[in-house]
Formats: structure tokens, sequence, C-alpha cells
């Protein structure tokens, strides 16, 4: 059985601080190795040959500055810089040669380290889909969401010259369609 989240305070963010609060069903079990937030990132850019890169191997991730759990509203965990420690973790796993595949991206060493985003005037859509790194997700058996008084998992969004080069003005990031799974 699956089980689909969506955000309880929205359905699109902007980077610079937005939090996005998953309020988890209190009628689950949760598979710890089966959390998995998805979503689409929209990308803006002003003018044609506007060059911007999402930093980082793991552009689904760069953009959260921190994930917070918390059980019947006590904060048990509380994770900064959450972007940059994902791609800390996904740099070490890759092999030189692999990187992003998209259609825009071909893959080679130079891709390991940034996303390309649109260089044409106009918005450009990727969907993403990452494991959540999280005090839940690291569990080793299934979690009893019933008999823990109520878990939300917040993520907020990191300002947008953290995690591009933001090399023109008028550029545009957003996050919809967002859903945890497990």
């Amino acid at each position: 059985l699956n089980v689909i989240v969506r955000p309880s305070n929205g359905q699109v963010f902007n980077a610079g601080g937005d939090i996005i609060t998953f309020d988890l069903p209190s009628r689950a079990f949760m598979n710890p190795a089966s959390l998995v937030l998805r979503g689409v990132m929209t990308t803006t850019v002003a003018a044609a040959d506007d060059i911007n890169k999402v930093l980082g191997a793991a552009p689904g991730a760069a953009w959260i500055q921190r994930v917070e759990t918390q059980i019947a509203g006590q904060t048990v965990e509380s994770i900064n810089a959450y972007g940059q420690l994902y791609n800390l973790l996904v740099n070490t796993e890759l092999m030189t040669g692999t990187g992003v595949v998209n259609g825009d991206v071909v893959p080679g060493a130079e891709n390991v380290s940034s996303y390309l985003l649109p260089q044409a005037a106009g918005a450009k859509t990727s969907p993403f889909a990452i494991p959540l790194g999280c005090l839940l997700s690291n569990c080793t058996n299934y979690v009893p969401l019933g008999m823990m008084g109520g878990v939300r998992i917040s993520i907020t969004t990191d300002q947008l010259a953290n995690f591009t080069t933001q090399v023109a003005a008028g550029v545009g990031f957003t996050l919809g369609s967002l859903e945890l799974a497990f």
C-alpha cells in the first residue's frame, strides 16, 4: 500500500525561506526505506542566453535548507544545510563520467556538480524524486505513525543564491506538485 502525503500549507513554494509542511497520517505504518520526496521544479530566466545552473549532483535536493522532524509537537531532529549535505553524500558516491541526463546535459565529469537551467527566455519544468534522509527513514523497522502522537516533516527552502550560480537577474524558481510518498 502506497501512502502519498501532500503539503498541508500550500501547493506552490518559492526559494528563500518558504516552509513546506507534511503532516503524516496517523493511520499508517511507514516503511522507512521507501520515504521519497517528489515534485516539479520550475525555473525561469529573463533573457535568451542567460546562463544559470543548479549547483550539486542532486538538483532535487539542492534547494533544501533545512529538514525538521517533529513528533507530538516536539522537534526531534533538525538538519541544517541539508542540500549541501545531500550533494556531498551523492558526490562521494558518483564516479568520474557520471552526470545528469535530462536531454540538455550530456554525461561527463564536468556535469557531476551542476544541472543546467534553461538558456532561452521562459520557464522549464524538471521533475525530481529523491530519497528523503531523516530520522524516520533511518529506522530499521516499520514506523507506527498511529502510536506517535502526530508526525510532521517540515522542509525549508534555501536562498536562490545558495544553490544556483544566478548569473542573470530575473531568475525564478518555484516548486510544485510536491508529495511525500512511502
